[in-house]
């Protein structure tokens, strides 16, 4: 584990461009809150825009980023999108609506902006594709929350055919895959309590936060899907888990993860690298076969 350079701020969320070249980053509080730009391997850091966003995501393309902000003049927060260089103004990507949607991925195919839903009626929390057409639009359930179920935290498998996601139905949050855009399998990835889940980019595992530790499970999908055993990959209790809108880390192309690590000391927060662990999950998944 080694700093990644960015130095001791009140970091709040962290997303990786899709080569892993580039983070975006929130960094401050409230209304004082901004995303920035840097490098991943760390050094100066770019302003992008104000108000943040406490979760983004990044277009397949790398050229656009997504997030929820509360914009000048409105009363409520909103999907939307600026493009990944300084200059930009944030797009708004839903209907004039109050509502409490949060953004968690980009869909592989450049599409729609994959959302944890909140229906302004029954409060429910379930999982939505917002078309990215240009014009504002209306979230489409997929996976609908119930009055006892909470549905949130999406991620789309890269190939787009897996969804990921938390859902609080045996009375905690757990991590669950499902096929996709037909739900004809489904199966539980966590063991004891997981949140927050997000796909290797090579789509044969997901990563998740339990506690304070970040966990990886394999995934088969052939002859039927299947769920390994999780496994600890990093357990600190000083990583930022964050709220259910945080996004506290992320996983580059080469396996390394970056996260926002909480310095107990000085009461601020820095952003670390996890290097080589993707290696021993690979010989650990070797070794399972022999």
């Amino acid at each position: 584990m080694s700093d990644a350079g960015f130095g001791q701020r009140e970091f709040g969320a962290v997303s990786l461009s899709p080569d892993g070249r580039r983070a975006a980053i929130t960094i401050g509080d409230g209304p004082d809150a901004a995303l920035y730009l840097a490098d991943a391997g760390g050094g100066p850091l770019t302003m992008l825009a104000k108000p943040a966003s406490w979760a983004t995501a990044w277009s397949p393309d790398g050229k656009w980023i997504a997030g929820v902000v509360l914009l000048p003049n409105q009363a409520y927060s909103t999907p939307a999108r600026i493009a990944a260089e300084p200059g930009g103004t944030w797009k708004p990507q839903r209907a004039g609506e109050s509502n409490d949607d949060i953004v968690a991925q980009w869909a592989p195919d450049g599409r729609a902006l994959l959302v944890s839903h909140r229906d302004s009626q029954t409060g429910r929390r379930s999982v939505a594709m917002l078309a990215i057409d240009g014009t504002p639009a209306k979230a489409s359930v997929i996976v609908e929350g119930a009055e006892n179920r909470l549905v949130q935290l999406p991620s789309l498998s890269p190939d787009g055919r897996w969804l990921a996601y938390e859902s609080n139905e045996t009375g905690r949050a757990e991590v669950y895959v499902q096929s996709y855009p037909s739900p004809t399998a489904r199966v539980q990835v966590s063991r004891d309590g997981g949140s927050r889940p997000m796909w290797t980019k090579r789509g044969d595992a997901l990563y998740f936060v339990a506690g304070s530790a970040i966990m990886s499970n394999t995934l088969t999908t052939h002859p039927e899907l299947r769920a390994g055993v999780p496994r600890v990959m990093v357990n600190d209790p000083l990583l930022v888990p964050g709220g259910a809108a945080n996004k506290p880390f992320d996983v580059a192309p080469d396996g390394r993860l970056l996260a926002i690590k909480e310095d107990a000391s000085v009461r601020s927060d820095h952003i670390v690298v996890v290097q080589n662990w993707l290696s021993d999950v690979r010989a650990r998944k070797a070794e399972d076969r022999k």
